[in-house]
């Protein structure tokens, strides 16, 4: 089986606040773009769910690969002290924790 897809002029400010946005991966910015779109079809209401009971649940086997490149070429042209990839990996992931940024 093959499968693909293309998400053609997807634009994450039209669901994400744009600053929060910029500091997503890309793939991240799908995902919580997803997130909150799932909310809206179900029609909750701010303050009518309780936060604690339900969550999300996300598998990914790899992502931020683009921010893995940009770091990348930061180590390669300025140095390991301008490049995240010398940060603890959580550092690292930050940006690219899909599941970290709905709320």
């Amino acid at each position: 089986m093959k499968f693909a897809a293309e998400a053609k002029d997807f634009n994450p400010a039209d669901t994400l606040d744009k600053r929060e946005a910029k500091k997503m991966d890309r793939f991240t910015q799908f995902a919580a773009a997803a997130a909150y779109q799932v909310m809206d079809d179900a029609a909750f209401e701010d303050g009518q769910l309780n936060p604690d009971d339900f969550g999300v649940i996300l598998g990914c086997g790899i992502g931020g690969l683009t921010t893995l490149e940009e770091q990348h070429t930061n180590l390669l042209n300025r140095g390991p002290d301008a490049s995240a990839l010398f940060n603890s990996y959580d550092d690292f992931q930050l940006g690219g924790r899909p599941g970290s940024h709905p709320a």
